[in-house]
């Protein structure tokens, strides 16, 4: 493996959805059954469109953090309840 996929791991990209929920699953117990680093990443759009251009309010952007850490968050008592002590993997 390279230096990226030994800090790494398995990467899996969440969005709080079911299906999101089920790709945690999977690579947690990729993860666990590699003895690999789990990495959870979550990404939002920097640009809405619409019409006319406005610049978007401050409370957007706090909202889209909070809701982040929110997903990420879910994302990883997901992948714990899979892995469960008997199997640390860093997340």
């Amino acid at each position: 493996m390279d230096a990226l996929a030994d800090r790494h791991g398995i990467v899996v990209g969440v969005d709080g959805s079911e299906p999101s929920n089920a790709a945690v699953v999977w690579a947690a117990h990729e993860a666990a059954t590699r003895h690999v680093p789990l990495t959870l990443i979550h990404m939002v759009s920097a640009a809405v469109p619409m019409y006319p251009e406005m610049p978007l309010s401050m409370g957007m952007g706090i909202w889209r953090d909070e809701d982040g850490r929110r997903v990420l968050q879910h994302a990883a008592k997901v992948a714990e309840d899979v892995i469960g002590a008997a199997r640390p993997v860093p997340i």
